[in-house]
């Protein structure tokens, strides 16, 4: 603990530094051609460029439409949900502003309720660049999937039916952003830990957490100091090849559920991981890797989760005729050391030894990318369950948007996918992109 202080008071006064200096050194205080320095003696200061506030976003009208009388959930056969989305980017002349979020209203909600996605400034110094708000950077070149990902928290509350960027929850970090030689260094400090939203009840409750009695439950408090997390990450371009590696110190942000203590915690982790592509022709390869290493190494601590190693690995390829491109990727988790989990008491009695997933992709691209087809199949190996996507998307004049989609849930009750064999549904989507 005490090596974990005073890796946090370094942190943080090495940030101060980094924001303090520079303003100082845009103020004349630093005129003897230091590090902070921006005009050379006898330079004349170059022409401002002027600031300037962009304002985008969409206006959407998302359907939904149960196949079967269970539906969706009790009065949820048909739900359909306006949403208004707004992103504000603003340009100074050193700094970047940049905010995003999103306003829904529900059916048979008397309020709407809405979110910030992001929030964070971005100020630009010599040699360096800093970041710090609320904000959900990716980490890993896996394509809608990732093993190495770890600074923000995924909400499950709908299961995977939006996208991997819909799914992610915003965090408050610090980032500094350092190119060392040919290659880009990223330091992060997250000051406090925010969990993985878990749906413990309702219709999209996953089946590795719909037996569990939840709000009987005492849960960690991890909005404070002592959640802090750290992480860094070098990443570097050699040839065909794009290379990374990753350290995390901080929480898993799954929980682990204790009814012998009757408690809902977040045990702690040691991450490192790597990641690379490398594109040549048409084809191009993905994969990352990652350790998550526990406070139980041996695996026999019957309430701590076990360490564990998580791979994505794949390629996408681009067919020579129209723009057809064909992407597989296979994904997984081996629990370490599981031959110490008692069959009862232990945390992760009924976890198995390994989870992988094969996600087969087709994608077209049809007038001028304006009608895209796409059909994605998400299968999951040990439980043999399934989700079938197929989806159709066309823009008419880069302003009015629609897509069809339809998700297909079947296979063994007993896996994730299978369980929602009776939730089938066509998604209509209507929007005016501006």
């Amino acid at each position: 603990m005490k090596f974990v202080n005073t890796f946090t008071i370094l942190i943080i006064s090495s940030l101060f530094i980094a924001i303090i200096f520079p303003l100082y050194a845009e103020n004349g205080d630093f005129d003897d051609g230091s590090f902070f320095q921006e005009i050379e003696e006898n330079q004349e200061e170059p022409a401002s460029v002027p600031s300037r506030l962009d304002i985008s976003g969409r206006m959407e009208l998302n359907t939904r439409y149960a196949f079967n009388s269970e539906g969706l959930g009790e009065g949820e056969e048909v739900r359909s949900i306006p949403e208004l989305r707004l992103d504000l980017d603003y340009r100074g002349k050193k700094a970047d502003l940049r905010a995003s979020g999103r306003i829904e209203q529900v059916p048979g909600e008397k309020e709407a309720s809405g979110q910030v996605d992001e929030a964070y400034i971005r100020y630009y110094a010599r040699g360096f660049d800093l970041e710090i708000g609320y904000m959900k950077p990716i980490w890993g070149p896996g394509d809608k999937v990732h093993a190495v990902d770890v600074l923000t928290p995924i909400d499950y509350s709908d299961f995977i039916n939006p996208d991997y960027t819909e799914r992610k929850q915003a965090e408050t970090m610090i980032k500094l952003n350092i190119p060392v030689n040919e290659g880009l260094l990223e330091l992060v400090y997250l000051p406090v830990f925010t969990p993985d939203t878990v749906p413990w009840e309702g219709v999209w409750t996953p089946m590795d957490v719909v037996t569990y009695n939840v709000p009987a439950l005492a849960e960690e408090q991890t909005a404070d100091f002592s959640h802090s997390s750290f992480a860094f990450r070098y990443t570097e371009s050699l040839g065909a090849f794009d290379l990374g590696g990753i350290y995390y110190m901080g929480y898993y942000r799954q929980p682990t559920v204790s009814f012998t203590n009757e408690t809902l915690s977040y045990d702690r982790i040691n991450m490192i991981g790597i990641h690379g592509t490398a594109v040549t022709g048409g084809l191009t390869l993905r994969a990352e890797a990652g350790w998550y290493a526990s406070d139980d190494f041996q695996g026999d601590d019957p309430e701590v989760r076990n360490s564990e190693f998580r791979w994505v690995g794949g390629f996408d390829y681009n067919i020579p005729v129209s723009r057809f491109n064909i992407n597989i990727q296979e994904t997984g988790t081996l629990l370490l050391n599981s031959d110490g989990i008692e069959k009862t008491g232990d945390v992760q009695a009924d976890t198995p030894t390994t989870a992988n997933m094969l996600i087969f992709s087709l994608r077209d691209s049809w007038s001028n990318d304006t009608i895209e087809p796409e059909i994605t199949l998400i299968m999951s190996l040990e439980n043999q369950d399934y989700l079938i996507k197929p989806s159709l998307t066309a823009l008419f004049q880069d302003e009015l948007e629609f897509s069809l989609a339809c998700s297909l849930f079947g296979g063994s009750s007993d896996g994730n996918f299978g369980h929602f064999n009776s939730k089938d549904f066509i998604e209509l989507s209507i929007s005016y992109i501006f």
